[in-house]
């Protein structure tokens, strides 16, 4: 599969080489597994006097025998034998112009004295070249570039954060693919969000067709490349409270948004689990809070949610129904699926129709908004002078005048500048009744559906 997006990613790196002409730089490439990292970091590299090592986890001996060998193969009159990390870590940042070193939070587990050695190294180095460090578990790195106590403490220029892509790109890789209609794009989004990796299943699998046939394939028929996906991603972060946070997380992608909801969910006493949100908001970076738009940070009123599309289908759909699986009851669970796909696609369709309003009206803040009393609104933009209060509907059948309505009388209770005008936005899947559309056209309201949604979505090109 051919590379897509990233290239702010590479912007990035490519801005970091050129400070690095003039003096050394130490910039952190954070980002989960699989998702693009080496092969982002493989791009930039491509033409450039360069070393990329994966660190495995393996013996320190082990390591250091493979680095000797291969800067032996680059350069033989220099290296010979088998170096130890000073010498080997003075020789990468002496001769190459960009060194990487991959998984670089194995280190950890391989030979934790090799920190305090790169970061002797480095203070002594008055070169200048790009040192790397690419990283996938988010707690090993914040210990090693976050914890005073450590030894590359304060030492990176800074950090860049590998995203998943967003819904545009994967839009442009599904076409590519021959996948046809917005709809079933979106829906396959939802379940596989904005992992390359994972659409390189799709073409090695050969699977075509439907968001059900992505189901099938990743989930439910043999070799099921998906099933333990999660598990692989999040064992190596949780450690033995594995299950105390999976249980959470399956909450959360069940609907449950609130302190208590979720402690009731999962048995966990609200005291305690506070402690568990906050490490997989603030240090996992799983999950989020968010609170209504124009309210404090401290809201009571916060509300919990996975960020990423893949996660929540998975702990919606598939991680409860395992037993139903290994049964061989896939037909059932798609159906069951089938029946509560709208439910899931509703936010993950906020967050497409989001992102091209960030784009298009540059808003100056964006969130949601809901009050104690069950109103809510899917979207809510501040802008320079006026503020748009945005309604997505993903369901199968056309938005009413009476709907309008009702997101004008919601909007009324919220709080705005009395210097700001309100503006209203209706985006719907299955489209607006004939009334509905004259009256919106009378008042002015924007209204989008998926055929507007598949312009805004065109990349570059296209």
């Amino acid at each position: 599969m051919r590379f897509y997006d990233r290239q702010n990613e590479l912007r990035t790196l490519e801005r970091m080489y050129r400070l690095s002409k003039n003096a050394k730089h130490m910039l952190v490439v954070l980002g989960r597994r699989r998702i693009g990292k080496t092969r982002l970091i493989k791009e930039f590299i491509r033409g450039k006097k360069s070393f990329y090592f994966f660190v495995e986890r393996s013996s320190s001996a082990m390591l250091l025998q493979r680095i000797s060998n291969e800067l032996a193969r680059m350069m033989p009159k220099k290296v010979v034998g088998t170096l130890d990390w000073e010498l080997a870590f003075k020789i990468l940042l002496e001769d190459f112009d960009v060194v990487v070193l991959d998984e670089f939070q194995n280190i950890l587990s391989v030979d934790e004295s090799a920190l305090s050695t790169l970061q002797h190294v480095w203070d002594e180095f008055n070169g200048s070249t790009l040192l790397i460090l690419v990283g996938s578990y988010q707690t090993m790195m914040k210990k090693i570039f976050e914890d005073y106590r450590t030894p590359l403490y304060g030492r990176s220029s800074g950090r860049l954060r590998v995203e998943p892509l967003s819904y545009r790109y994967v839009r442009r890789i599904l076409l590519d693919m021959k996948f046809r209609g917005e709809e079933n794009m979106m829906n396959i989004y939802s379940i596989l969000g904005g992992v390359p990796l994972y659409y390189e299943f799709i073409e090695r699998f050969g699977i075509s067709g439907t968001w059900k046939d992505i189901v099938k394939a990743m989930f439910i028929e043999e070799p099921r490349p998906l099933i333990d996906e999660p598990h692989v991603l999040l064992v190596g972060e949780f450690g033995r409270q594995q299950s105390t946070y999976m249980s959470i997380l399956e909450a959360i992608a069940r609907g449950k948004s609130t302190m208590t909801e979720i402690a009731n969910a999962t048995g966990i006493p609200e005291k305690s689990l506070g402690k568990y949100l906050k490490e997989l908001s603030q240090d996992y970076e799983i999950i989020e809070r968010k609170v209504p738009m124009f309210s404090p940070p401290n809201s009571k009123r916060g509300r919990y949610f996975l960020r990423d599309p893949f996660l929540t289908f998975w702990f919606r759909f598939i991680y409860p129904n395992m037993s139903m699986i290994e049964l061989g009851q896939g037909d059932e669970l798609i159906r069951s699926i089938e029946n509560n796909v709208n439910a899931h696609m509703g936010r993950i369709f906020e967050k497409i129709v989001a992102e091209i309003i960030a784009e298009q009206f540059k808003p100056l803040k964006m969130g949601s908004w809901w009050n104690r009393r069950g109103d809510e609104i899917d979207i809510v933009a501040e802008l320079e002078n006026e503020v748009l209060f945005v309604e997505c509907k993903w369901r199968n059948r056309k938005i009413t005048w009476r709907e309008v309505e009702d997101l004008i009388r919601k909007s009324e209770l919220v709080k705005i500048e009395a210097s700001k005008k309100r503006r209203y936005m209706i985006v719907s899947k299955s489209g607006f009744t004939e009334n509905c559309r004259n009256r919106i056209d009378e008042k002015g309201i924007i209204y989008w559906d998926l055929s507007d949604l598949e312009r805004a979505m065109k990349v570059p090109n296209e």
